[in-house]
């Protein structure tokens, strides 16, 4: 039995590292002097936009709103979503606390897109901090330069790989019950 659990593990281990081709950016909307290289990033794939500590709205904002995106694409090819929620390009919303946002471009050519999230940061006009991303296709092709934090992977199907290695192991697991008696 300690064969089979060693190869399940080893080839767990293998599938769950290629199982995802996206790229997060964590924004903490109490921080501080963010670094201009933050704001700007490119991005192969999709992203997820992991804010914390996003209690409070922008100042300027009468609903309680601290993020909002836009861009100058028509039709967009992007899709943002909370939490299977869709969230509308140039309209301003409460997101929550804590919360991950992401965006998905489904189209074939790189798209720029622009996010405003609140920020402590009294540096920033309105206590909004601006992101520009370039959305490349997961492909990795892109029309612009790549900077030290984009990341480029390919998707793998994950749950029919874990489902074949569970199948594996319980044919294993039940096939060496079967040699023992």
């Amino acid at each position: 039995m300690s064969r089979i659990t060693y190869i399940v593990l080893l080839l767990s281990a293998f599938v769950s590292s290629y199982a995802s081709a996206q790229q997060t950016t964590t924004h903490n909307c109490v921080g501080t002097n963010l670094p201009s290289s933050a704001l700007t990033q490119t991005v192969n794939g999709d992203l997820t936009l992991a804010l914390t500590n996003c209690l409070l709205p922008f100042p300027d904002s009468g609903d309680g709103s601290n993020f909002l995106w836009t861009t100058s694409t028509s039709p967009t090819a992007v899709t943002v979503t909370l939490m299977g929620t869709p969230i509308n390009a140039g309209s301003e919303e409460g997101i929550p606390s804590n919360s991950n946002i992401l965006f998905q471009l489904s189209g074939s050519t790189p798209e720029t897109i622009q996010v405003t999230v609140y920020s402590s940061d009294t540096s920033y006009t309105n206590n909004r901090s601006t992101y520009t991303f370039t959305l490349n296709p997961s492909s990795g092709s892109s029309g612009g330069s790549s900077s030290s934090s984009s990341t480029s992977a390919t998707l793998v199907p994950a749950l029919p790989l874990f489902g074949l290695l569970a199948l594996g192991g319980l044919l294993g697991l039940f096939g060496l019950h079967k040699l023992k008696q």
